[in-house]
């Protein structure tokens, strides 16, 4: 799959940003998330709640002018203030923001849902790659990391690093069996600082992030850059095809 844009659904952060819902009573039930909602992962920030846009209330939310059906909602824990951890969700929503590409997760608003900040997203409801072992051939996995790949190439042309490419963060769009699949979570994403007037050249990342399963070893090291994606990519390719086992079951860095 080429780098393809799908029709641009996202915008600035600005943009996305909804009023203060204390200006509106309507948005606070526009999303049905009630405690029977499906949860769908758990990050190092919040939940990850399948919901869906009340009927009622359409006109209330910008979703509703993209898309109808079910969404993801990423509730973020805490309160969003400077120094707290939660600052992440800024750069989190500013990266999806720039992103359209169609084997990236699309963030549709901003919101606030039970007084939490919340990205609003898309809903992959398909399960992740690890779920539909084991696969029937090498072409089946052969299409997925194509995928993968190229939705980081697009990432790293805008000089943004995933920095947590594993099998649990890529899903399927939906249960259908030649569902595309999509790159989620992007907690642990960041732009690379360039440096003026040298193309193609960055200042190293240093910090350490990511799950230890398929973190490359400069990043453990504290410097590294794109590639650290690659790496990882690498580990996904090899644990898919060796139904589930990934080549490093140490337990030690």
């Amino acid at each position: 799959m080429g780098n393809t844009k799908s029709k641009n659904t996202g915008g600035s952060l600005q943009e996305n940003m909804v009023e203060d819902l204390n200006r509106s009573r309507h948005k606070r039930n526009a999303y049905n998330l009630t405690q029977n909602s499906n949860l769908l992962r758990r990050t190092n920030s919040g939940r990850i709640l399948q919901a869906n846009n009340e009927k009622q209330q359409p006109k209330y939310t910008k979703t509703a002018q993209h898309f109808s059906g079910g969404v993801a909602i990423k509730l973020f824990q805490g309160k969003i203030t400077k120094g707290n951890s939660n600052t992440d969700f800024k750069t989190e929503a500013a990266i999806l923001g720039k992103c359209d590409h169609p084997n990236i997760v699309k963030l549709f608003e901003i919101t606030k849902v039970q007084s939490k900040i919340s990205l609003v997203l898309e809903l992959c409801d398909g399960g992740n790659v690890l779920e539909r072992l084991p696969y029937q051939n090498e072409s089946s996995v052969a299409r997925i990391v194509k995928q993968v790949c190229s939705a980081v190439s697009y990432m790293h042309s805008k000089n943004i690093v995933h920095r947590d490419i594993e099998c649990s963060n890529i899903m399927f769009a939906t249960q259908k069996e030649d569902s595309e699949v999509k790159l989620v979570d992007f907690g642990s994403a960041c732009e690379l600082e360039t440096i003026p007037n040298v193309p193609g050249a960055f200042k190293f990342l240093k910090e350490k992030t990511g799950s230890l399963t398929s973190m490359a070893p400069e990043v453990i090291q504290g410097k590294y850059g794109p590639k650290a994606d690659i790496w990882s990519i690498g580990i996904v390719a090899y644990t898919l095809l060796n139904d589930g086992v990934g080549p490093f079951p140490g337990t030690t860095k």
